[in-house]
């Protein structure tokens, strides 16, 4: 079982200690407005410039949390690559191309990697060079 977090994206920072919800229209069924809580303001913001990332529920060799849409640094034996985190059909992954065939992408299971060889190096908001 995994703590289920959020952090949001805002106005070049992040913010965290958040929930998410969604209001929804009276009027109008199919439109939702997506609100966060923020816990150091103490107020929901509606967060339509906002991006939402969820914890992974893992953390790298640092201990630093890792959430979808950082950049981590995968080092072993194999490797030394960064990729970003995804979140996709259930299941966090780390993404990037492949250097030999670049239409190609290649992807790192985060569940089936040791925690000593991973460090978040960044994040794709200010660090997308690093892909």
């Amino acid at each position: 079982m995994r703590d289920i977090k959020f952090r949001i994206y805002a106005d070049n920072k992040f913010y965290y200690k958040c929930l998410v919800g969604n209001t929804n229209d009276i009027e109008n069924k199919d439109w939702t407005c997506p609100m966060v809580w923020l816990e150091d303001k103490k107020e929901w913001v509606n967060c339509d410039n906002g991006i939402i990332q969820q914890f992974t529920g893992l953390y790298d060799k640092n201990n630093t949390p890792i959430y979808e849409g950082d950049i981590i640094n995968n080092k072993n034996i194999l490797e030394d690559v960064n990729y970003e985190v995804i979140f996709d059909n259930g299941a966090f992954y780390g993404k990037r191309k492949n250097y030999y065939n670049p239409e190609t992408i290649m992807y790192l299971k985060l569940y089936r990697v040791d925690k000593e060889d991973i460090e978040v190096v960044g994040n794709i908001f200010d660090n997308k060079e690093d892909i």
